[in-house]
């Protein structure tokens, strides 16, 4: 919903661009906020939602499990017994209950890093982000494209390409993974806690974006005008740019994830049994 606000944030913006003669980007920070917003409140709920089922997992009990077919419980549990005893064939699970234990401690082990893996470490891949956010200034792309055979300088043409790409490949995408990880800091604020701290969080994060984007692309964009070596160093900064985003994204490989993954289950039969006949 946020990334769609955007979306039409822009396109807004070049329609009263149209009518109103470039007076339509007076309505920028009106759009930028609205859109703002929903993305704190989508990303915050995201990173609860997220928080509360790995917690859920990392206390699972399968007595708590509900079965659609209360009947069939006994059953469940059997097969469970069953599997866990084939699983671990070194351990002494003879007893259903010490078996069903030793299920219990089988998913809280493995499973939340499972399910963190299998969530990957953003909301959307990169080619999704990069995708949405190509979409926010493909209108101003069409625009540069339409004005080259009415005589628009291939300079000019150029420069103004090398202003939006980065901005959609790499800036916005770097903007939204910082705004993720700020959203799922400090969950436990609330109320106009919680509106301090996102309110805070977000201008602070968004301080060198907005360094990199005035401060560098700006200038660069300036000096393509006349300067030739502008235009190399526009592209270098944009290749940096659009590498840094890539890794930042990149998901680890599955080397990387066996090598994190919890050690060998070692399970104390002892502690079970002492839990089982509590």
């Amino acid at each position: 919903m946020a990334l769609l606000v955007g979306w039409v944030r822009n396109v807004l913006t070049l329609v009263l661009n149209v009518f109103l003669g470039g007076s339509g980007e007076i309505l920028l920070p009106v759009f930028t906020t609205i859109s703002s917003c929903f993305l704190l409140r989508s990303l915050r709920r995201w990173a609860r939602d997220r928080g509360a089922i790995g917690a859920r997992l990392q206390n699972f009990s399968v007595r708590r499990c509900i079965c659609a077919c209360e009947e069939d419980r006994p059953v469940v549990y059997r097969n469970i017994a069953a599997l866990m005893r084939e699983t671990l064939p070194d351990v002494d699970l003879t007893d259903d209950d010490e078996a069903l234990e030793a299920f219990d401690i089988l998913v809280r082990t493995d499973l939340p890093l499972a399910f963190s893996s299998s969530l990957g470490k953003t909301f959307m891949p990169y080619k999704y982000v990069a995708a949405v956010f190509a979409s926010w200034d493909l209108p101003n792309m069409i625009d540069l494209l339409a004005g080259m055979p009415g005589g628009m300088p291939i300079r000019d043409t150029a420069r103004w390409a090398l202003w939006y790409l980065p901005l959609a490949l790499s800036i916005y995408p770097l903007a939204l993974i910082s705004t993720e990880c700020m959203t799922s800091c400090f969950l436990h604020l609330r109320g106009w806690r919680e509106i301090v701290w996102l309110l805070t969080g977000y201008a602070l994060m968004m301080l060198p974006f907005t360094v990199v984007v005035e401060g560098v692309l700006m200038t660069l964009k300036t000096m393509a005008v006349e300067s030739d070596i502008a235009i190399p160093l526009f592209v270098v900064t944009d290749i940096l740019l659009f590498s840094v985003a890539v890794f930042v994204f990149a998901e680890p490989c599955k080397q990387c994830r066996r090598a994190a993954a919890p050690p060998t289950l070692d399970i104390d039969i002892d502690k079970i049994h002492r839990r089982s006949t509590c």
